[in-house]
């Protein structure tokens, strides 16, 4: 740019006039395509150069402190009022400007022994220069090399930079972001995995600090889950919600019409029911963690009405509190007309010890055709209602997934048991206009009478 700072404004001065009068008389219709091609890429070359020149003139004017001089708090802020940039265009400018004029000074300094190519920014600088690369190319470089460990050595530095570059030619900045970010595991493995290990460290404490939870009820049969935790809490939560919202039959996605979200939500219930189950709750008031519920007689076997948690207020169908009672912890309260207890909704309802084990034994797992779910996972279904007078003992009980359990509780599928004990499940019409009953296939070498 010349000795002196009148060469460099005259040289800029002279440019401008130059494309001024390019742009009046710019014919574009009348070039050819190669043409047109040319000049698209030889005008941002253009656009690049001459943003270099601006960032070495706004690097002089930041190590002067010329924007503080006017009044402005900073370098940064007066780039962006003058210029009316957004703010972080600005302060990647200003990285740029600052990382280009300590170049240019460790430059000045150099004696014979030394080439630019051993000052960082120096590979940078000369992209710009060239219109190698352009101004967002060369702020992710930039904050790249700021994003290097402090006390990495100025060749590694120099390295990376180079390195970072040499990609330029090939990505945009959205993929030399992402290599930017992971460039020190290819100048200094050694301090990639000490930065790694310290970040992560950082991140858990900040995940842990965070951790949350909520619960909110719509009031319109609904209730919302929000919960934040740490990634590795994660680890063991995620494969047990990734197994249990896997698709019905499991491998078959286009069988299961659940949505993935619908499967997932699934999923939670079924984890949460099944630590209920398993009796690993602390206990409360001296007794395990229970759900109950109020409903009048007449709509549990009616099915129509609505049945209120004691706990929140929320309302539940008498359906859902018929399936919920079946075999989970829910104690329902049974009203007669005059709103006085007729059932206090007793523990034995359940198949509990060795009825329970018997059951799973001779089911071996969820009953429905096809269903690969194990017993561990599995619910007892009474075959007549509990809330009809369905007792509970083998002849009355099989083994149902969750998924199958509320096809069964909604009618949609029937089960009965034929000649020779063995449960038999009856498809809808839709399925089947005869609806024969069908065994689940572990059952083949038992033959009916």
């Amino acid at each position: 740019m010349g000795d002196g700072d009148g060469s460099a404004v005259a040289v800029l001065g002279r440019a401008s006039f130059e494309l001024a009068g390019l742009l009046e008389d710019a014919e574009p219709w009348r070039l050819s395509s190669r043409q047109v091609t040319a000049g698209v890429d030889a005008a941002y070359r253009l656009v690049a150069q001459a943003h270099a020149v601006a960032l070495s003139l706004l690097g002089e004017l930041d190590a002067r402190g010329l924007a503080v001089d006017t009044g402005a708090p900073s370098t940064l802020a007066w780039l962006a009022a003058k210029r009316r940039m957004r703010q972080q265009e600005a302060k990647r400018d200003v990285t740029l400007a600052q990382l280009l004029h300590a170049a240019d000074t460790a430059k000045s300094a150099i004696d014979g022994e030394r080439t630019a190519a051993t000052v960082e920014g120096a590979a940078v600088h000369a992209a710009l220069a060239k219109g190698d690369v352009n101004v967002d190319q060369a702020g992710v470089i930039a904050t790249a090399l700021l994003e290097l460990p402090a006390d990495a050595t100025t060749s590694t530095r120099v390295l990376a930079e180079e390195l970072l570059v040499g990609e330029a030619a090939m990505h945009g900045p959205v993929a030399l972001t992402r290599l930017g970010h992971r460039i020190v595991e290819r100048v200094d493995p050694d301090a990639a995995d000490r930065k790694i290990a310290e970040q992560l460290v950082r991140e858990e404490r900040e995940a842990r600090r965070l951790r949350s939870g909520s619960r909110f009820s719509d009031g319109h049969g609904s209730v919302f889950y929000k919960f934040r935790v740490p990634v590795g809490d994660d680890a063991f939560i995620w494969p047990i919600l990734d197994t249990l919202a896997a698709p019905e039959p499991p491998g078959d996605a286009d069988t299961d019409t659940r949505s993935p979200q619908q499967r997932f939500a699934d999923g939670f219930v079924e984890a949460m029911r099944r630590v209920g189950l398993d009796g690993g709750l602390p206990s409360k008031g001296g007794d395990r963690p229970r759900v109950l519920v109020t409903l009048d007689f007449d709509k549990l076997k009616t099915g129509v009405g609505a049945a209120t948690m004691v706990d929140t207020g929320d309302l539940l169908d008498p359906g859902t509190v018929r399936h919920l009672a079946c075999d989970a912890l829910v104690i329902p309260q049974v009203l007669g007309g005059d709103s006085q207890i007729l059932d206090q909704g007793r523990a034995c309802r359940t198949a509990q010890g060795p009825l329970r084990v018997a059951v799973m034994a001779r089911d071996g797992g969820c009953v429905h055709p096809g269903c690969t779910r194990p017993p561990r996972w599995c619910d007892v279904h009474h075959v007549v209602p509990w809330w009809n007078g369905g007792e509970t003992n083998l002849s009355n009980c099989v083994v149902l997934c969750g998924f199958h359990h509320r096809l069964y509780d909604a009618g949609t599928w029937g089960i009965r048991f034929a000649g020779d004990g063995i449960p038999e499940s009856i498809p809808p019409v839709w399925i089947d206009r005869d609806q024969r009953p069908r065994r689940h296939e572990r059952f083949h070498e038992r033959r009916a009478p």
